[in-house]
């Protein structure tokens, strides 16, 4: 897994992953995380957006 912090504003960032699952048919996918953290730097909310590259719908 690589990620990359793209986007900080105060307490919300925007992290792009992407993972490389190896097994019989490997599997590649990309995402966008946004979280939101709390005053003493927790995870209070978290969303992601999976794509898969090479799918026709992206999933």
């Amino acid at each position: 897994m690589d990620s990359e912090v793209v986007a900080i504003d105060g307490s919300t960032a925007v992290v792009r992953v992407e993972v490389e699952y190896l097994r019989d048919t490997p599997a590649r996918w990309r995402d966008l995380w946004v979280l939101r953290f709390d005053s003493v730097g927790r995870c209070t909310w978290f969303e992601e957006w999976p794509f898969a590259p090479g799918q026709p719908d992206g999933q």
